[in-house]
């Protein structure tokens, strides 16, 4: 069975628009550099969690241990 190159060259143009989308929503999201340094120092920098946080989790975790 050959394989239909009109088919595969469809199916990568649809695969190459996807990932373009997934780019430029990205692009969206983190718009400027500053946008870009705040998130990725969060993101490897957490803040430790408030007293509230530890007892909303030690609420949850009772709750869902039962």
């Amino acid at each position: 069975m050959g394989t239909d190159k009109k088919e595969n060259t469809r199916f990568d143009i649809k695969m190459s628009a996807k990932q373009n989308k997934g780019v430029e929503d990205q692009a969206k999201i983190l718009a400027s550099e500053k946008d870009r340094e705040v998130f990725f120092d969060a993101l490897m920098n957490p803040p430790k969690p408030s007293e509230e946080l530890l007892k909303a989790a030690d609420v949850y975790e009772k709750y869902m241990s039962k």
